[in-house]
């Protein structure tokens, strides 16, 4: 079994730069899933002492954005809403070292990596329409497909090595 924080293997990449196969991708609140933990954020929430870009992209007032909704069916690959408590053991360290919320992608060989961070969620300014948009863009930019073929046909330019977790040197810098 490959280690919890593995990244996908540059070694296994096909010759048009592809990565393993893209399995599922994972939306990462920066609150809890506890009734405590939604309570604390709503707190913060409403006296402007925080917020959460993620949730502000998947949910309107009272529930999850219908947008939201067909923008994760149309994917063609699981994607999950999850909380900062409700991570497994390779999410966990996969994100290490970063800040959150985050999206992660897991790939067929069990690796991971974080496709946006903080920064990146913000600028989508809670609109599902820039969200997509910018995730498109990160995997095409990192060749990523699912089930084996082009993920909605992006085409494979190069690796954006960058972004990549499980190695010092590549780690997003905290900001």
């Amino acid at each position: 079994m490959m280690s919890a924080a593995a990244v996908p293997d540059m070694d296994m990449m096909s010759d048009a730069g592809a990565l393993p196969a893209l399995t599922e991708v994972f939306v990462i609140y920066d609150a809890d899933g506890t009734v405590a933990g939604e309570l604390a954020y709503l707190v913060k929430k409403w006296f402007g002492k925080g917020h959460c870009a993620a949730c502000d992209i998947t949910h309107g007032p009272r529930r999850e954005k219908p947008e939201w909704q067909d923008f994760k069916m149309g994917l063609g690959v699981p994607m999950k809403n999850i909380h900062r408590d409700e991570m497994d053991v390779d999410l966990y360290n996969a994100t290490r070292g970063h800040l959150f919320p985050n999206v992660v992608g897991r790939f067929s060989d069990d690796s991971h990596m974080v496709l946006m961070d903080p920064n990146e969620l913000d600028k989508c300014a809670g609109q599902v329409e820039i969200f997509e948009a910018m995730l498109k863009e990160k995997l095409a930019l990192i060749g990523a497909s699912s089930a084996g073929a082009p993920a909605c046909g992006w085409s494979a330019q190069h690796v954006d090595q960058g972004s990549l977790v499980g190695r010092p040197e590549q780690m997003v810098p905290e900001m």
